[in-house]
């Protein structure tokens, strides 16, 4: 993400996303989800142009606060290591092959760690991660995204409420009632 500051207002372009080499693929994968996050909120028009009536000059980028940008950055991250997980347990047994061979040379013949304890620690990690920005926003973004569904939202819908409102939506308490 570059970022250029010309007469006060902030414009982002993305110019690409790197990733260390020789990391094991789920997790290059993972880190790739989180840095394309990034850069959708850092792309989305209603971040960089706010709302009907609200008083911000077009152009400029309206900051999300970082707990929450990280936070659903490694919500993401941690959505797609469950999917993998999800696929790699589907697939296994059904024809007999791997869906995700193991690219590491472990399988459990003592040479190494499985893809599936890989993938289980990676996102242990993103779970217990201490800093209060990735770890505490990771829990807010889970509890945001978790509330988005319970109301019929998407992920699509949660990003959008961030857009529109830099933080995450309110929790509920109670569902609103329908006459």
């Amino acid at each position: 993400v570059r970022r250029n500051y010309m007469a006060g207002i902030r414009h982002v372009r993305i110019q690409g996303i790197l990733c260390l080499k020789g990391l094991p693929h789920n997790l290059m994968a993972s880190i790739l989800a989180h840095e394309a996050t990034h850069a959708w909120f850092g792309l989305n028009p209603l971040r960089r142009d706010g709302v009907v009536g609200e008083r911000a000059s077009l152009g400029r980028v309206r900051r999300i606060d970082q707990t929450v940008e990280e936070g659903t950055c490694q919500l993401v991250a941690h959505l797609y290591l469950q999917y993998i997980m999800a696929l790699d347990k589907y697939y296994d047994g059904k024809d007999g092959k791997k869906r995700f061979p193991n690219f590491l040379g472990g399988g459990g013949d003592g040479e190494g760690p499985t893809n599936a304890k890989l993938n289980q620690y990676f996102k242990w990690s993103i779970e217990n991660h201490s800093s209060p920005v990735y770890g505490g926003g990771f829990k807010q973004a889970v509890n945001a995204y978790q509330q988005t569904v319970d109301n019929g939202g998407s992920l699509k819908d949660l990003f959008e409420y961030i857009s529109i409102h830099r933080t995450f939506p309110p929790n509920e308490t109670c569902t609103p009632c329908h006459n």
